[in-house]
């Protein structure tokens, strides 16, 4: 899910080898599929620092755990995307948004894992639909776009198709983005790269 990412290694290194620090966040922090540790330990490697957010408790304490190994100044965050990059204060360089989950790919799952992440919506009180995950990615995009750093990159997974339809996460965020001074550099199904022109 995040390779298109990690082939930016270089670029990322020359881009922002000026800043005195280079603020990576990462929202939807991993669920058993590795993102999490893949990332921080890339953040390690470019000596940038490392951010994981994630609104369900359980989730926070696993990305916890997995920092701590890697490297213990690394933060883990139990909030919801759209008010945590509300709150942020800092550059933000890269942005890799991966959370409010898509209902099909939910209902596509199998067993416990479909029981678990409802379940996980309703605690939160809100229902698992697209349209909430279209809100939710755009929510968070506009409460970023003022923050992100010169040259600045926003990281989007599950984008199931182009303009105009941009079916998946970034339904709603993307043409706002694209409106908004970005525009996208890199272009991997189901993932999609935009850059602070």
């Amino acid at each position: 899910m995040q390779q298109i990412i990690l082939k930016y290694e270089s670029q990322l290194r020359d881009l922002f080898e000026s800043e005195e620090q280079v603020n990576f966040i990462e929202v939807g922090s991993e669920r058993g599929h590795g993102s999490t540790q893949n990332l921080a330990e890339f953040c390690k490697t470019l000596g940038f620092k490392f951010i994981t957010v994630d609104a369900t408790p359980s989730v926070t304490q696993n990305a916890k755990g997995i920092l701590e190994l890697i490297a213990p100044t690394f933060e883990a965050h139990n909030d919801l995307g759209e008010e945590f990059l509300k709150k942020y204060d800092s550059p933000i360089h890269v942005l890799y948004l991966d959370a409010f989950d898509l209902q099909h790919m939910s209902d596509r799952a199998v067993g416990s894992f479909v029981e678990s992440t409802h379940g996980q919506y309703v605690d939160r009180g809100v229902e698992l639909t697209n349209e909430n995950c279209y809100k939710c990615h755009l929510q968070m995009a506009q409460n970023a776009i003022d923050k992100m750093a010169k040259n600045g990159i926003i990281f989007f997974d599950d984008v199931y198709s182009d303009e105009p339809d941009w079916d998946g996460k970034g339904k709603t965020a993307i043409p706002f983005l694209l409106d908004n001074g970005f525009e996208i550099i890199e272009r991997e199904y189901p993932q999609l790269l935009l850059q602070k022109k």
